[in-house]
């Protein structure tokens, strides 16, 4: 039988292992950028400062909250049924980056296209998205064991049965398709 640091923390380090090394891309990326572009717009350099910036906050984070519960506290089995305030900044953060990169794609849109209902549409999604992050940060912050995330659902993901029905058919079809290859 898998014990809770297997099934909870296993997938964490693994995600944590990952975004290590994308981090470590991101780092090359940015010296690229700024050693490159040394002429473009200051708006533009200070949002790949604010980008890099949060993702050290998130991935410091991560560790942190991983560094705490696997080997600080090794053998509190306790610990690993519930997560922290290092835990409960990632969806915020995440939120936070997504709706930076997602705005900026917006402004890149705008400049293309001249399409204001495309910008707009593409606006108003990453700033919904970034208030679900917050929402969730704050709903872990006051939920904190990681059993009862199950309440986190509501009785509607869209508003109307017939739509959370099809919805949860493509969830379901997703976790099939993808346990099954």
């Amino acid at each position: 039988m898998k014990n809770t640091a297997q099934i909870a923390h296993g997938p964490m380090l693994i995600g944590f292992t990952l975004n290590a090394i994308l981090y470590g891309i991101m780092i090359t990326q940015v010296y690229l950028y700024f050693t490159t572009y040394k002429n473009d717009r200051p708006f533009l350099k200070y949002l790949v400062l604010f980008l890099l910036v949060a993702d050290t906050v998130n991935t410091v984070f991560d560790f942190m909250y991983l560094y705490n519960v696997l080997i600080l506290n090794f053998g509190e089995f306790h610990l690993l049924e519930k997560a922290d305030w290092l835990f409960a900044t990632d969806p915020a953060i995440t939120g936070i980056i997504a709706t930076a990169v997602q705005l900026f794609f917006a402004w890149r849109v705008r400049v293309l296209t001249k399409n204001w209902f495309l910008v707009s549409l593409v606006s108003v999604l990453a700033v919904s998205g970034v208030v679900g992050a917050i929402i969730t940060a704050f709903e872990v912050g006051g939920t904190p064991n990681f059993v009862d995330f199950r309440k986190f659902k509501r009785k509607h993901k869209t508003g109307f049965k017939n739509s959370d029905l099809i919805v949860d058919r493509i969830i379901r079809g997703d976790i099939h398709l993808r346990s099954t290859s």
